[in-house]
């Protein structure tokens, strides 16, 4: 088995990359540890869809959506081969704001928000990729240990 003790750099995706650091002390099938958003703040856009007269969907604009969220995060994972889960929570509360032609629609805030990660292990073990989630969102995200780097604190 692999031993992931160390730091990982990477991204996940969610409308474009978004930068992860992920430092990891693996012991025997599981490991913990912490990571950094490098983008607490993200911003997106999604269809505002509505009917019309006739009973029609149709698209009436877009929803400008603006997340902030901790930058630290605990991590706790399991290992089995070359697969590896981990869930991720935020240490924190997370802040969603949904606009509308220039005027907020929705504030919604949720503590210590969990993401679970599933991901395979590269044939060197030096790169993990997967997807992540949140309920039912998610996307893709790849990792790269990183070599000989310094270890920096939370």
């Amino acid at each position: 088995m692999t031993n992931l003790s160390g730091t990982w750099r990477g991204h996940y995706e969610q409308d474009g990359p978004h930068g992860i650091e992920l430092h990891i002390e693996h012991r025997g099938e599981v490991f913990v540890g912490w990571m950094r958003d490098l983008d607490p703040l993200t911003m997106g856009t999604c269809p505002r869809k509505v009917f019309d007269e006739h009973g029609d969907e149709v698209v009436d604009g877009e929803f400008d959506i603006v997340s902030s969220f901790p930058e630290t995060s605990l991590v706790e994972g399991v290992v089995e081969g070359d697969d590896v889960r981990f869930l991720k929570q935020y240490q924190g509360t997370q802040h969603f704001e949904v606009w509308h032609r220039g005027h907020a629609v929705q504030r919604v805030e949720a503590d210590n928000v969990r993401v679970v990660y599933e991901g395979i292990l590269d044939a060197t073990g030096d790169v993990l990729t997967g997807r992540w989630r949140i309920q039912q969102a998610g996307d893709a995200f790849e990792l790269r240990r990183v070599r000989d780097a310094d270890q920096p604190t939370p």
